[in-house]
């Protein structure tokens, strides 16, 4: 499975220069640490199933001494491994760009990027294992205009839900909510990474 994780990490480097310039920019451009990593690690994945996806490299892969298991264990574990080396870029370029570490002002936002990486890997790796990258475009599409409306109607939302769940997480402290954010974070991850298992082991390539 080590090699698979290498084989997704060096296909990288062709991208390395566009992250690097997405990652300057966005941080020079005052973005949140935590959004940089999320869409980082987001490109990451949707990059390595492509790769995948091209000239059916897919059964190539298969035809290794492999098993399904490992080669789904090595997406999921290679992602957090691109997002834990994606951080310390991050940490650099806010050194070189803003002139201060602020690491720890900035820790609440590394944390909270890291876990939103396995909420979002957690539902879109089962799409990709299911379906191939190009016929998820018009899920794509339904999800960004999903993403639309709730822009549109946060006021909306927030009036109505927000006095409960403001009284709820007045309630608890930070620690706790952390904590409770990464418990349903490494939930979702595991639960998703058993269900691309099982997808991937009764699809036919």
């Amino acid at each position: 499975m080590l090699n698979l994780i290498k084989k997704d990490l060096i296909l990288q480097k062709t991208f390395l220069p566009a992250y690097l310039l997405f990652l300057v920019t966005y941080l020079w451009a005052g973005m949140d640490v935590a959004y940089v990593i999320i869409i980082c690690s987001a490109v990451f994945v949707i990059n390595t199933y492509q790769s995948d996806d091209k000239d059916n490299a897919n059964i190539l892969v298969n035809s290794l001494p492999y098993t399904r298991k490992e080669i789904i264990s090595s997406k999921y574990v290679g992602t957090l491994l691109f997002t834990i080396v994606i951080i310390p870029f991050c940490l650099v370029g806010k050194y070189f760009i803003l002139d201060s570490m602020e690491f720890q002002l900035s820790l609440e936002s590394y944390i909270l990027g890291f876990l939103a990486v396995m909420l979002i890997t957690a539902f879109y790796i089962p799409f990709f294992v299911a379906f191939k990258v190009k016929t998820l475009v018009p899920v794509f599409i339904f999800l960004s205009i999903g993403v639309i409306y709730l822009m549109r109607n946060t006021p909306y939302l927030l009036n109505k839900y927000a006095n409960g769940v403001l009284a709820f997480l007045k309630e608890i402290s930070d620690l706790k909510l952390f904590l409770l954010v990464a418990v349903i974070a490494v939930g979702c991850y595991g639960v998703s990474w058993i269900l691309s298992i099982r997808i991937y082991q009764n699809k036919a390539l």
